[in-house]
């Protein structure tokens, strides 16, 4: 009989034996292992992971730095490449491509169109919504953006006649939750007049959600789990991901009120 001592040994060695498999032939063998970039970003997307989830989304700041290092062309991961260079835009989006389902996970909603991964089936998906991102959709919708962005000036004028801080990202954000949830959810909460310096609690939630978006990438199994969790659960993870979860519970009794 073989001993546990021994079937840990085997499956270590062979682990790391693996291991050393791939990571020789991410440096070395891969179809883009000529590009330039960090080697530890050609061994493991971890290395993006880090900037984006425990760096708060510096990812995009660092690639920069990559780019004045490495040129217009930069390996960011064992499979991809970054190109901040405009002349490849018509080379990059002539054809139709799936999306890579890394970037897909993180929203934790295969059947909904924006995490639709094949082209096609994206596609077909998407046509009910094209109306709403008509022209003729857009002018129709302008009064409100026009009213919504009048409340939100006249806000910032009675604060600096009180001589108030104001945080211009919290401003947009009522600004934009208020238009998008009048044209989505057919009303408007009224974060632009009502929100105490425009802090909302929705604010830190949505802030939380899109951190974990970027874990969700990495380990994309465990969304439902969390998307399970009972509500008593969720009242103990913090004031901010509570008001996330009210604010979802009030859309949805809106919609079920509704005829």
């Amino acid at each position: 009989m073989i001993s546990l001592a021994y079937s840990v040994t085997i499956f270590v060695f062979s682990y790391v034996l693996w291991a050393v498999y791939i990571a020789i032939w991410r440096l070395y063998f891969s179809p883009i292992a000529k590009f330039p970039g960090p080697k530890l970003a050609a061994l493991t997307q971890w290395y993006e992971v880090y900037y984006d989830l425990f760096k708060g989304g510096q990812l995009i700041f660092k690639l920069l730095e990559l780019h004045e290092k490495y040129g217009p062309i930069v390996r960011i991961n064992p499979w991809e490449l970054h190109i901040n260079d405009p002349d490849y835009f018509e080379e990059l989006y002539c054809a139709k491509r799936d999306k890579h389902s890394y970037y897909t996970n993180g929203f934790g909603l295969p059947e909904s169109v924006v995490a639709t991964i094949p082209h096609e089936l994206h596609k077909i998906r998407r046509v009910p919504f094209n109306k709403f991102f008509s022209k003729a959709m857009i002018n129709q919708y302008a009064p409100v953006i026009q009213s919504k962005l009048d409340l939100l000036i006249a806000r910032l004028r009675t604060m600096k006649a009180e001589n108030k801080v104001v945080s211009m990202n919290l401003a947009y954000t009522c600004y934009a939750a208020d238009v998008v949830n009048q044209f989505a959810f057919g009303r408007s909460y009224n974060y632009i007049e009502n929100a105490d310096d425009f802090h909302t609690p929705i604010h830190d939630a949505i802030d939380d959600m899109t951190a974990c978006v970027h874990f969700f990438r990495m380990a994309p199994w465990i969304v439902k789990p969390i998307q399970s969790l009972p509500e008593w659960v969720i009242k103990m993870l913090g004031a901010k991901t509570i008001a996330f979860y009210n604010w979802g519970k009030v859309i949805l009794k809106h919609f079920l009120s509704e005829p």
